[in-house]
C-alpha cells in the first residue's frame, strides 16, 4: 500500500530532478498535450513500470515529437488491480470507462496478449522479416464515441520508448512505414520521423486544439 500511496502522488513534473527529462528545444508550439497515463499495478499494488522507466520513455517521445511543435504533459494514474494483463480483445476495449475527455489517453499494462494479430500488424511484421509472437508492445485503440476518438495500450514488459512513440505517432495521424529506419515501422533499427510525417502530426495536432478534442494549453 505504501508503493500505491506514494505512486498516486506521482506526476511526472514531480520527479526528483535526477529523474526528469531535458526539456527539448520546441520551436513554433502548437501546444501543451495533457496525457493521462493509467497505470496497472501488479498484486502488491506496485506499478508496473517504475518512475524512471516513464520518465526515460516520455523523455524519448518527446525528443521525437517537439520538431512538430507538440509538448506532451504526463500525468500518472494506477488503475484498479487487475489490469495488469489484458487477455482478449475484449479487455481492450473495457478499458474505457478509464478513458479521460480531452486528454490522451495511454494505458500501460503488464502484458498483452494478442492471440489473433490485426491485418495491419502482420503486415508491418512481415516487412520487418519475423512473426507476430502473440504479445504485443503496444496498440492504437479506436474508440469512436469518445473525445478524443482513440487511445493507446503499452506493454510494460514488452513495450520501450519507442513502443510509446510508435502509437503517439498514430494517434497524431501517420500509419506504419516501410523504411525500417522509420519509427512507424517493425524495424530493429527505426531511429526517427521524416519530414512529411512530422507535418502530418503538427496539421493533426492544430486540429485537436482548433476542435478542442484535447485540452491543449497554449
Amino acid at each position: 500500500m505504501q508503493a500505491l500511496a506514494a505512486f498516486l502522488a506521482f506526476t511526472l513534473a514531480g520527479l526528483p530532478a535526477a529523474l526528469t527529462p531535458p526539456a527539448p528545444t520546441i520551436t513554433d508550439p502548437v501546444g501543451r498535450f495533457p496525457v493521462v497515463l493509467h497505470v496497472a499495478v501488479d498484486d502488491d499494488g506496485a506499478p508496473v513500470l517504475d518512475e524512471a522507466a516513464i520518465a526515460d520513455w516520455f523523455r524519448v517521445a518527446q525528443g521525437h515529437f517537439a520538431p512538430a511543435g507538440i509538448e506532451l504533459a504526463p500525468e500518472a494514474r494506477p488503475l484498479p488491480a487487475g489490469w495488469h494483463t489484458l487477455e482478449s480483445f475484449r479487455d481492450r476495449h473495457r478499458l474505457k470507462r478509464f478513458l479521460v475527455p480531452r486528454r490522451i489517453n495511454v494505458f500501460v499494462l503488464g502484458e498483452i496478449l494478442d492471440p489473433v494479430a490485426s491485418a495491419a500488424t502482420e503486415r508491418a511484421a512481415t516487412r520487418a522479416g519475423f512473426e507476430p509472437s502473440g504479445r504485443l508492445a503496444g496498440a492504437h485503440i479506436e474508440s469512436p464515441r469518445h473525445t478524443p476518438a482513440t487511445y493507446v495500450i503499452l506493454s510494460a514488459k514488452h513495450g520501450s520508448a519507442l513502443s510509446l512513440t510508435h502509437e503517439l505517432g498514430h494517434f497524431f495521424g501517420v500509419a506504419h512505414h516501410r523504411d525500417p529506419d522509420n519509427i512507424m515501422s517493425y524495424g530493429a533499427t527505426r531511429s526517427r520521423f521524416d519530414a512529411r510525417q512530422l507535418k502530418t502530426f503538427r496539421s493533426r495536432a492544430k486540429r485537436h486544439r482548433r476542435d478542442r478534442t484535447i485540452a491543449v494549453e497554449r
